[in-house]
């Protein structure tokens, strides 16, 4: 996370994770969005939106629909 954040989307990978990033994100006084994406992908995906200035439901949104990126064509 940047200093500059105004907005932080949380990739969680476990389902326990998400307890733990729920208490984490209630000491921040930022709004916050839990996020299905997996890890890596939607990382990358969420990186790239971040960029280029998209809001933070359009980068939630882009970085779950990472999931459905095949990486091996069938």
């Amino acid at each position: 996370m940047s200093a500059g954040a105004d907005e932080i989307l949380v990739l969680v990978d476990l389902g326990s994770t998400v307890m733990s990033a729920e208490m984490a994100m209630e000491q921040i006084e930022r709004p916050y969005r839990l996020s299905n994406a997996p890890l890596v992908e939607g990382a990358v995906v969420a990186a790239v939106e971040a960029s280029i200035g998209k809001d933070l439901a359009a980068i939630a949104t882009a970085a779950e629909g990472a999931s459905a990126l095949r990486k091996i064509q069938p």
